[in-house]
């Protein structure tokens, strides 16, 4: 149930952000200043990130996992479906996992959410590298969409509770598929500390 709750809101993403720009547009990277992005706080205050400076949608969803216990998916969400811009969507989502205790169990869902991706969009991986920050597991995964031009960048993470997954999906068929919008959206994402 999990995995085609994944699937469902990997699918929405991937459909809601295809749709290529005009013709005649002129397709490029954003490589603006900080001020022209803005910082999301999450409603939690568990973590800050940045995106371009458009509308973004936060979303929340329930569903029941493949142990018949309720989760709660919560996430921002921008689509640049249209706009001048090889990334044509980013998010960060997270759901609480309590029971994830150990290492191992933390590699055990980093895996089984790469093996997910490989199997919904029947993916070619083109790296798959694991995150080294102290004391907060994370991994990063880059893949293309079969038959697409679509590629995701994935970034996930783990801070007790909550499992993290921060996406941005890049026209491939555009070249410039590691422009400096992707890095600056995925190493915004930080933790708020309690004390701040």
């Amino acid at each position: 149930m999990t995995k085609r709750i994944l699937v469902i809101l990997l699918f929405g993403i991937f459909i809601s952000c295809k749709d290529k720009a005009k013709s005649g547009t002129e397709i490029k990277p954003i490589d603006i200043p900080t001020e022209e992005w803005k910082q999301i706080i999450s409603e939690d205050k568990k973590f800050r990130i940045e995106f371009p400076n458009v509308e973004v949608k936060k979303e929340i969803s329930k569903y029941y996992d493949d142990f018949n216990e309720e989760r709660q998916s919560t996430g921002y969400k921008l689509n640049l479906q249209g706009k001048p811009n090889l990334n044509f969507g980013y998010d960060v989502s997270y759901v609480a996992f309590p029971e994830i205790k150990t290492e191992a169990e933390i590699k055990e869902r980093f895996d089984e959410q790469k093996e997910y991706l490989i199997d919904v969009f029947n993916a070619e991986i083109h790296y798959d590298k694991i995150l080294s920050e102290p004391n907060i597991p994370g991994r990063e995964i880059n893949l293309t969409m079969d038959s697409t031009n679509a590629r995701l960048t994935y970034r996930m993470h783990f801070k007790e509770p909550n499992f993290y997954m921060l996406q941005v999906w890049t026209d491939s068929g555009k070249g410039n598929l590691f422009n400096k919008s992707i890095a600056k959206f995925l190493d915004s994402f930080e933790f708020i500390e309690n004390n701040e």
